[in-house]
């Protein structure tokens, strides 16, 4: 998967972020953005939308225990679909475990602009012919 954004000039983008399931890894994923685009001027970066959504319920309780999985979801894709009103070129969620649900929330929501970390993980191992990743 190649990055819906050109590097080189990122003004024009919009990148949207579901954060909040960890506000500081949000914050964390905010200033690797910045990094991930350098500028002279703060005009040469793109647009950056963050829907610090933290009151979800856990992911990790919603995986060992089924425990309001719905609510979350429903809440994953409400966010979603809140974010795309802003037309994005992708939808970043910082959360490794929220992605997990994400076949549950394409049922309620576009999803088809969130960048999901486990396949570009998956493809930026298999691009570097790694075999074993632990």
């Amino acid at each position: 998967m190649t990055t819906p954004i050109d590097m080189s000039d990122a003004s024009d983008a919009v990148i949207a972020v579901l954060g909040g399931m960890g506000s500081y890894s949000t914050l964390h994923f905010f200033e690797e953005l910045l990094r991930a685009f350098p500028a002279e001027k703060e005009w040469q970066r793109p647009r950056i939308v963050i829907d610090n959504n933290c009151v979800l319920p856990s992911r990790v309780r919603a995986v060992l225990y089924d425990e309001r999985r719905n609510e979350l979801v429903s809440g994953m894709a409400a966010s979603i679909t809140w974010l795309m009103q802003v037309d994005p070129d992708c939808i970043a969620i910082p959360c490794n475990t929220a992605h997990l649900f994400l076949p549950e929330v394409a049922q309620q929501a576009d999803t088809s602009r969130v960048v999901d970390m486990i396949d570009v993980t998956l493809e930026h191992c298999a691009a570097r012919q790694l075999r074993r990743v632990g």
